[in-house]
């Protein structure tokens, strides 16, 4: 099974990037359109939530994930977050698995932790990050979040 990328380009043109990317699951069953869900692994995805009616009540969560930026830069390989958000980058396990050398996987493990702790106790349940660009679920991101943990935890041990 797994899952192919259609196209995917990308070009700048000043301060603009355009980026086009679309992604379907393979299996014929569900033929999603994957573009807004989050690829974590071969087939394995975090599925978008729609936010419909909830925009306005999104809180920032940058300042819960501080101690992530170290590895979360390394993986905005795609493109950039400012033009594509979540798709900028490669949340794939093998990818973080890569990336995650020369990173201390102790403090990264309790940044998690605690970006968890702090996110779960947002009163909405819309969360914005400015510095990936997305708005997303609460859930979306705290699986994010989980699956990112679990990655590092099996890269430590």
């Amino acid at each position: 099974m797994g899952c192919f990328i259609e196209y995917f380009t990308a070009s700048s043109l000043g301060d603009i990037c355009y980026c086009a990317v679309t992604v379907f699951d393979r299996n014929p069953r569900s033929m999603r359109d994957r573009k807004v869900d989050i690829l974590i692994g071969d087939n394995r995805w975090i599925e978008f939530i729609s936010l419909n009616g909830r925009h306005d009540f999104a809180v920032d969560i940058d300042q819960y994930m501080v101690g992530l930026w170290p590895l979360i830069e390394r993986l905005e390989t795609n493109c950039v977050a400012d033009c594509c958000g979540f798709g900028a980058f490669n949340f794939t396990a093998n990818f973080i698995h890569a990336m995650i050398d020369g990173l201390d996987c102790a403090e990264l493990l309790a940044a998690c932790d605690q970006a968890q702790r702090d996110i779960t106790n947002v009163a909405s349940s819309v969360v914005v990050s400015n510095r990936m660009n997305n708005l997303s679920d609460k859930r979306v991101m705290l699986r994010l979040i989980e699956h990112i943990q679990n990655c590092i935890h099996s890269h430590a041990n």
